[in-house]
């Protein structure tokens, strides 16, 4: 992880889970380290594995969303106080769900 920078290290260490990050440690693990892959599929088992992958792309969605999401927020203006405020409720879920939220 120290290898890949400041910006996958940092949120580990404060428990900041993120999806970028993560999908650069995984690949680079399972590129230099494949015995590694095979041995945690037996401790942890398929189940929890499984599980784990839905979290891990509902992690990449948050992600997705929260970008897509302030992209287009110059344009809720014409939305009504009502919608602006769901909007930004729904903003608020994706950054913290996908790990901006950290400093």
């Amino acid at each position: 992880m120290e290898q890949l920078g400041d910006g996958v290290l940092k949120p580990f260490l404060q428990d900041v889970v993120q999806f970028f990050p993560l999908a650069k440690t995984l690949f680079k693990t399972s590129i230099s380290h494949p015995d590694i892959v095979f041995k945690v599929i037996p401790q942890v088992g398929l189940t929890p594995l499984l599980e784990w992958t839905v979290h891990y792309f509902n992690l990449g969605a948050y992600t997705a969303l929260f970008s897509l999401g302030k992209n287009r927020e110059p344009s809720i203006k014409n939305l009504s106080p009502i919608q602006q405020y769901y909007y930004h409720r729904w903003l608020e879920a994706w950054k913290y769900g996908s790990g901006q939220d950290y400093h």
